[in-house]
């Protein structure tokens, strides 16, 4: 009786104890996209660090062609504050057919910001300063742009892309 109680009790704990997967994540997520006649209007912000440059911004109607890189983390609903987004935002004259911004006054100009939310560092819009962004109109709905952008608050991080953007 003992030994069927034992059994019992084994077979039912586990067939109820469910694994844990990361099946159920969500993958992470790059979309690569632009929006013409729109601008980004930005308002500077007090930084405590002063090699940083943070503004916050909208985007909204206006005479440029703004660019989005939207870089989404992988997700798992098991586990808490993994979750989280990176996004850089940067505009052009809406004639321009090409492009090459080099420079820390080029990025000022163009308002190439990048903002990170998530636990790890939620902080305000930096702009960039060092780094290289190329970008070749293909069509009336795309563009190839390839980057390589260090992270204003960690020299140590660089974010490289080389892809078509596509119209929002």
């Amino acid at each position: 009786m003992v030994k069927i109680f034992l059994v019992t009790i084994l077979t039912v704990t586990f067939f109820a104890c469910k694994k844990s997967s990361s099946d159920h994540c969500n993958p992470e997520y790059i979309a690569y996209r632009f929006q013409n006649s729109m601008n980004i209007d930005t308002i500077s912000l007090v930084s405590t660090n002063p090699s940083l440059d943070l503004f916050w911004y909208t985007i909204s109607p206006g005479n440029k062609i703004v660019f989005t890189y939207t870089y989404q983390f992988r997700d798992c609903p098991e586990i808490a504050d993994d979750e989280g987004v990176k996004t850089i935002v940067f505009e052009i004259p809406q004639q321009s057919d090409s492009f090459v911004l080099d420079d820390s006054m080029e990025f000022k100009t163009a308002k190439c910001l990048i903002r990170f939310a998530c636990f790890c560092n939620s902080g305000e819009p930096a702009l960039f300063k060092h780094g290289v962004i190329e970008g070749t109109r293909l069509s009336t709905n795309s563009w190839k742009l390839k980057a390589s952008l260090q992270v204003p608050w960690n020299t140590q991080e660089t974010i490289t892309f080389d892809n078509v953007f596509t119209l929002k």
